[in-house]
């Protein structure tokens, strides 16, 4: 339905906004064709710049004349239709392509910001130790990883040990913190590189996807509680906070990290004050992450997504059109086989009928459910659109079903050209209030579907 604005309750800036910059908008009340969003603009880094409080629409009736630059009219159903057939039946496919941008550290470091208070987590005491020596920390709590749960080092009052992935050893942290009146500035999460760095050359391996998976589950679950437990905390919530999760960084490449850079991302939208930063390092050297640890607390950089390579720290960003690699190209064949998990689905089903339409292709689309009268009917109508489609029951979080779809493709049409990833589950719930199984319910299809 086509809608106008006509009202907006209030207005609030925060910084200004550069060239390019994204909406989240989330839909507050809707009644009598009325709708009232809550919409943040936000930069390429997440953070909230601007945010439109209770920015109303109002809906036209189905018989509402358009009026176009022409000054012609035309129904609102005919332009639509004609826009949509000319844009979709002349489209290719711009490559969002991503480059890593080298930052020079050591000019950054000349014009060092104040380190302020540092807390620093890693995998045990004896790491913890040496980089706080060799960064030369002197305002600091150190915090090492356990499964036991919270407790003070008797030895050292700056000293703690907690169970990362549980919101109350969090929440009894910042509550002894602030009974010290140490309020961190700066956050470092080291991932112990035991857990976390998993290999993609042994992708094959039948242990891969769960390994995998729990390495991330606990990398997301420790910084979830983490933030959940600084924004129920009403003492430091408005404080700015820095967090950096320091991740193991491969040279085969670990794009599983993407889903911490999601989340970060989605973080700020919440509260802006707290900025989570996705940073990748060599940390078999514990000079070298000493090295990177004081870069990242002396000379910070916005950016969401980050790595150290050879000495000299980079940004990963996006350009459109200026690379010979993202020039428009269509990755889509005539004829071609595709797989689309959640393929009868609201998103699903838009990419099916687009490529039943236009490129009469062999589709395999895949559900939870099994196959029933209404999604028969719907395998029919891609057919009559000048597809072929078969769809193939499966949980596409489960490594033995992912298998069999792939075994059904290849065997019905000899081979598989391309996926489609639309596989999803709803999640309602606040990610400031949401429990862990709740979290990952909406994950597990995306993050666990992709890895098997």
């Amino acid at each position: 339905v086509l809608s106008v604005p006509f009202a907006m309750k209030g207005i609030h800036f925060y910084d200004a906004l550069p060239g390019v910059c994204y909406a989240y908008a989330k839909l507050i009340a809707a009644d009598k064709g009325i709708r009232k969003y809550n919409i943040t603009l936000l930069d390429e880094q997440g953070r909230s710049l601007i945010h439109l409080e209770e920015f109303s629409t109002r809906a036209f009736s189905a018989d509402q004349p358009l009026v176009v630059a022409s000054d012609s009219l035309v129904t609102k159903n005919n332009l639509l239709i004609a826009q949509n057939n000319s844009l979709v039946a002349n489209s290719n496919f711009l490559v969002a392509n991503w480059r890593w941008t080298p930052v020079d550290v050591q000019g950054a470091l000349k014009s060092s910001v104040t380190a302020g208070t540092t807390l620093l987590i890693a995998a045990n005491r004896e790491q913890l130790m040496e980089i706080i020596k060799r960064s030369g920390l002197s305002s600091y709590v150190g915090v090492i990883h356990n499964n036991t749960g919270f407790t003070s080092a008797p030895d050292d009052a700056r000293l703690f040990e907690l169970n990362t992935t549980n919101r109350a050893d969090w929440g009894s942290l910042f509550q002894r913190l602030l009974q010290q009146s140490f309020i961190p500035d700066v956050i470092v999460n080291i991932l112990p590189v035991s857990v976390e760095n998993l290999d993609y050359e042994n992708i094959t391996d039948p242990r891969f996807p769960e390994l995998m998976g729990g390495a991330i589950n606990n990398s997301l679950t420790t910084l979830v509680v983490m933030f959940q437990a600084y924004h129920a905390e009403n003492r430091i919530n408005q404080h700015k906070i820095r967090v950096h999760n320091l991740y193991p960084l491969s040279e085969q490449g670990q794009p599983h990290y993407d889903a911490i850079a999601g989340l970060a991302r989605a973080l700020v939208a919440v509260n802006h004050n707290f900025k989570l930063i996705n940073c990748g390092a060599d940390q078999r050297d514990l000079a070298n992450l000493a090295r990177v640890v004081t870069a990242l607390i002396h000379a910070p950089l916005d950016d969401v997504e980050q790595r150290v390579v050879g000495g000299q720290r980079e940004i990963r960003r996006k350009f459109y059109g200026d690379s010979p690699l993202s020039e428009p190209q269509n990755y889509l064949r005539q004829g071609g086989v595709y797989v689309i998990t959640g393929g009868l689905g609201g998103l699903g089903l838009i990419f099916a009928k687009y490529l039943a339409r236009y490129y009469s292709a062999h589709l395999v689309l895949n559900g939870r459910s099994p196959l029933d009268h209404d999604k028969q009917l719907i395998i029919d109508q891609l057919t009559a659109l000048g597809g072929k489609a078969v769809y193939v029951p499966g949980d596409i979080t489960n490594l033995a079903e992912c298998t069999y779809l792939f075994e059904q493709a290849t065997t019905r049409f000899n081979t598989v050209n391309g996926v489609f990833h639309a596989a999803g589950v709803l999640g309602n719930a606040p990610v400031a209030s949401v429990d862990t199984g709740e979290f990952f319910t909406p994950i597990a299809p995306k993050l666990h579907g992709i890895l098997n």
